[in-house]
Parts: C-alpha cells; structure tokens; sequence
C-alpha cells in the first residue's frame, strides 16, 4: 500500500498546463506538460530491484577461480590492504561454497543456487561491468544508484525520465518501493532528483514512496 503519493508534483504540473492547449504549450492532446523525449525508447517500462543483502554475484553468476586459489588465506599483499567497518584487512579469504557448472549455448556459469534459472540463460542478459568505489554500504548504495558515491546526484528514474520522457501526465513517471523493514543504509539520496532543477523533478513526477 502506498503511503507516500508526489501530489505536489502532480499538481503543479496541472497548474502550470491550465488554460494552455494545442500549440500555445507546443504540445497536443494528453502530452501537455511532458518532458519531451531526447533519445527513442525501446523499452515500455523498467523494474529494477536493489536488493540489499542479497545474494553476492560471487555466488551465483560470477565464480572467481582465485578464491579457490587462495581460500582460506589472507588477501595477497599486491591486492593492497582493504579496510571497512567490518575488517582491518586480515580477514582470510572464503571461495563460494555453491558449485558452478556451465549452462546453455552462451556457456554461462550458474551456481546451484539457480537450478531452474540456469535453464534460461540463453534469454537472459548479465551485465558484469558494474562495479563500486568504496567497500562501505551507503557510499557504494550511492554510486550504483547515481554514479558517484557521494549524496547530491540524480539518480537514474530521474535521469532516464528526463531523457527518455514519461508516457503519462498524471502518474508518477516511477515508483520506489521500499522493503517493509525501512529505508536502506544509504536513505532517499538513493533515489533523489539530486542537482536536477525544480521544473525537472515537476515533469519527472518525482517517486512514489511505497511498500508492499
């Protein structure tokens, strides 16, 4: 049930489009007020779903031969040290204990944690490029989510809508669903309109805060 709904932004959109039709707001029909469309969009809708705690890519879709290598032993000193909240740099190194195995005719290695869906990896695609600049959780929340691992930037509904457009004027151009034990670490910088200007964030709708 939602229990945040941007009205605000609704509203004034409608108050900035009344009593302007046709040529006047150089658009026509249902379009008054839309963000204007700056690249064609293939795709009719996007569900991203970030899941904090999830399971690692370590133990599902990316196996890492080196852990096996080295499990059990301390991080080799040409790796650097890595300190975070949670270790000085001396933990030793654990490998996945779920097994891998090659699937489908793109060879994609699945662990046992996925039997049913390593049967579709041919009609999935795995994007393995993403990575954070910072072994500390809102930092690292932040650049997944906008770029950079500092508060204040847009984040990619915002980006996307401002580029792409929204196919409706009075809904919220996307939605952001928290889990029903709160916020995460990181908070709403997660899925801010960041440095984007107010007109933006009026024609972007703005997220509707919500939980299931």
């Amino acid at each position: 049930m939602f229990w945040c709904v941007p009205l605000m932004a609704l509203v004034n959109r409608s108050s900035v489009v009344a009593g302007c039709s046709g040529a006047s707001c150089g658009t026509t029909g249902e379009s008054h007020g839309r963000q204007a469309a700056a690249f064609p969009a293939k795709a009719k809708s996007v569900i991203f779903l970030y899941m904090v705690g999830g399971p690692s890519h370590i133990d599902t879709f990316d196996p890492k031969p080196a852990l096996e290598k080295y499990n059990g032993q301390p991080l080799p000193p040409s790796y650097g040290t890595v300190v975070s909240q949670f270790t000085k740099g001396d933990t030793p190194l654990l490998k996945s204990p779920w097994a891998f195995q090659k699937y489908g005719q793109c060879g994609r290695e699945v662990s046992t944690l996925f039997p049913h869906m390593a049967q579709c990896v041919d009609d999935m695609c795995f994007v393995k490029s993403f990575y954070t600049e910072s072994t500390v959780h809102a930092p690292a929340m932040y650049q997944v989510n906008t770029g950079r691992i500092l508060m204040g930037l847009s984040e990619h509904g915002f980006v996307i809508t401002y580029g792409l457009g929204s196919e409706s004027d009075n809904l919220p151009s996307y939605v952001v669903m928290p889990q029903p034990e709160g916020t995460p670490e990181g908070g709403t910088p997660c899925w801010g309109a960041g440095f984007l200007p107010l007109s933006i964030r009026e024609q972007s709708s703005g997220p509707v805060h919500g939980r299931l």
